[in-house]
């Protein structure tokens, strides 16, 4: 893209656990979007580093002129090891002028610039925020290993269970095991326990499993009952984080919502 001298701009990165996208905005409203690395999840992302890193250098180095960068981060202000560990690296690579907050908290400021409203998060991981008069409440986004109910990750996860189980006998067969093998390219006849060998294969498992989502969305979009029944259960667990975040906000019934991430 040409360097533009005399324009002023701002940037934006907005992390996730499976893509990070950033863009510019110029003092003419002129807006630029940049190419999509991968998570930046410090919580679940070795590589975590690697990706913020390249989104940085890509930001600083597309436009003169830019004055700040606002980062949406998953996880910050969750754990303050990696919370010192990202001010660092944000710090060093951008001096002054990085901020950094959390991402669905960046989120429900961009949905509610007013502070008043529930943002429900249904991306890799899930979560809703309310903000009030009172303040910004949190409800989910307790991570992969015991929360998240109702994300990506979550549903790619049952699938597997669900498949597993058919597999096993444990559950009536229905296809779906064999539908999901198929769309991703595994062959049961060569290998039982080929989904063991899929999620051992993968470099960045959450992500991958995250990515199920869609494959499971295909098949409840084509009449498959296990798929429609699983994304029903993901849909109520969605159903208590709003109630949750309603009434641990202080909001009333009819206040407005929106919905962010991928699920």
């Amino acid at each position: 893209m040409p360097n533009r001298l005399g324009v002023e701009w701002i940037g934006a990165i907005d992390g996730g656990g499976t893509k990070t996208a950033s863009a510019l905005l110029s003092s003419e409203g002129e807006l630029i979007t940049l190419p999509i690395a991968g998570g930046c999840n410090p919580q679940d992302n070795r590589s975590w580093e690697m990706e913020l890193e390249q989104v940085m250098v890509h930001l600083l180095s597309s436009q003169p002129g830019l004055r700040a960068v606002t980062m949406g981060m998953p996880g910050f202000g969750e754990v303050r090891e990696l919370d010192r560990a990202v001010s660092a690296l944000v710090t060093a690579g951008m001096s002054r002028i990085g901020f950094i907050r959390n991402d669905v908290e960046m989120a429900f400021h961009g949905a509610f610039p007013d502070g008043n409203g529930l943002l429900m998060l249904a991306g890799t991981g899930s979560m809703a925020i309310a903000g009030s008069p009172s303040g910004i409440t949190r409800v989910g986004g307790w991570g992969d290993t015991f929360g998240d109910e109702g994300s990506g990750y979550w549903i790619g996860r049952e699938a597997l269970g669900l498949a597993s189980r058919e597999l096993d006998g444990r559950l009536p067969a229905t296809g779906f095991a064999e539908s999901l093998c198929a769309a991703l390219d595994l062959s049961l006849e060569r290998d039982p326990l080929v989904l063991m060998g899929w999620a051992a294969r993968q470099s960045h498992a959450r992500s991958a499993i995250a990515s199920l989502a869609r494959i499971v969305d295909a098949f409840a979009k084509g009449g498959d009952a296990r798929a429609i029944d699983l994304l029903q259960e993901a849909a109520r667990y969605m159903a208590e984080h709003y109630a949750a975040g309603v009434k641990k906000g202080g909001l009333t019934a009819d206040a407005p919502w929106a919905t962010a991430g991928s699920v």
